[in-house]
Order: structure tokens, then sequence, then C-alpha cells
């Protein structure tokens, strides 16, 4: 569970990442300044760093995900689906739905600028 959370979220937060540089490229083409190797690894750490701790947290021994978050059902990933209410049902919620979504509304619109610009 915590690989497949890991590796999901650095996904997304990846290419969020790589939309939002296209974005400025094509919309925005003389206000980014020029890039450099040293700025996109530290995005990437940043980016990694921000999958790892969503990832780690029910790892941390926290009471409030309790003793089995990872391995309470089937699936890779920690939906609940089986038991929606489960203990830290709203983690999962925000993780899958709330940061996902809005990174996908965002590319959405972002890939929608640059198609019309």
């Amino acid at each position: 569970g915590f690989l497949s959370t890991l590796s999901s979220e650095a996904s997304v937060f990846t290419l969020t990442t790589i939309t939002l540089d296209r974005y400025f490229s094509i919309v925005h083409p003389l206000t980014l300044k020029e890039r450099t190797l040293r700025v996109a690894f530290g995005v990437m750490v940043v980016t990694w760093s921000l999958a790892a701790l969503l990832a780690v947290l029910p790892l941390l021994g926290i009471q409030y995900y309790g003793n089995n978050f990872y391995g309470s059902n089937g699936m890779c990933l920690p939906l609940h689906i089986h038991d929606p209410y489960a203990n830290a049902w709203e983690h999962s919620a925000i993780i899958f739905i709330g940061f996902n979504l809005v990174a996908f509304m965002f590319i959405a619109y972002a890939y929608g600028r640059m198609i019309l610009a």
C-alpha cells in the first residue's frame, strides 16, 4: 500500500509539474526565467517528498490510522471501498479524490489554454 500510494501520487504530482512547465512555456513564454538542472532537481525533490509524506503518514503509528491502514483490503490503493467509514477514510478521500481531482482539473484547464494559445 505504501509503495502504491507513493508511486501513484508521485506520478500525479510529476504530471502536474510537467503540465505547469509546459503551460508557462506556451501561454506565458516571456515570463519564465531560464530553467536549470538545479531548479528541476529541486522541484522533483519537493514533488517526491510530498508524495512520500502522504504515503508514510499511516505508517508513523498515529492512532487516527489504526493498526492496519494499508492492509485492511485487497486493493493496492487504500480506498477502503469495502468499509467506506473505516479509520482514516478521510485521508484516502483527500488524497485520491481531492488532490487528484484538483490536479486533473488544472491539467485539463492548462491544456485547454495551451490549445487556444
